[in-house]
């Protein structure tokens, strides 16, 4: 189970021993719900879908970057996570006051306290008599995102994963203008004209 502290506090070996206690992992949540991403006017999928367009850009890697698109957002609020243990833990290793004082930490991804998600205001530590169940808690208002709902987009593009110099030595043309890159007398945009020149040049082939 993946847990930290912050502050080098996982490495302690009263939290290691309580840690070891561990029986159960309890999550909650008071409400969860799924949030459309509305984008502004800025975006337009249809740019790149336009056969023009895709093919002056087709052979560029970072086409394959767009095979996906996030669409939506999954937020939560009121969190609970509750850990049972097997016997009574150190009572002053989940205190909110030394939990505050290691800043914070957390479980499974969710943080509490310090760098690991929040405020000491937001969230509360609460623990049964016999300190074997500690539990902690968001306050309402605080709102957690917990996953990306995410639609293919664009469909990969299958062209060679070659770089300039390796295209260079079967392309005479290409490897003159390396050359000349080389040398200051070709641009950059020069090189990358002649790569996606070349590349086409490949597919026919």
């Amino acid at each position: 189970m993946g847990w930290s502290l912050g502050g080098g506090g996982s490495g302690s070996s009263s939290y290691s021993h309580s840690m070891s206690l561990l029986n159960s992992i309890t999550l909650s949540f008071t409400n969860m719900a799924e949030y459309i991403i509305d984008r502004s006017a800025w975006f337009s999928p249809g740019v790149l879908q336009d056969k023009n367009i895709l093919k002056l850009v087709k052979n560029r890697p970072e086409l394959n970057n767009l095979q996906y698109i996030a669409v939506s957002l999954i937020l939560v609020r009121g969190t609970s996570l509750q850990l049972k243990f097997s016997q009574k833990v150190d009572a002053s290793d989940f205190s909110q006051s030394s939990w505050n004082a290691h800043g914070g930490g957390s479980f499974m991804g969710f943080g509490f306290g310090g760098g690991g998600g929040g405020s000491t205001s937001h969230y509360t530590i609460n623990n049964s008599a016999d300190w074997t169940t500690v539990t902690f808690r968001d306050d309402p208002s605080v709102v957690r995102v917990v996953g990306v709902r995410v639609e293919p987009f664009m469909a990969p593009q299958a062209s060679p994963n070659a770089t300039v110099t390796s295209l260079a030595t079967k392309d005479n043309e290409l490897n003159q203008v390396l050359e000349q890159f080389k040398s200051g007398q070709a641009s950059y945009i020069d090189l990358q004209n002649a790569k996606i020149k070349a590349l086409d040049q490949l597919k026919t082939e």
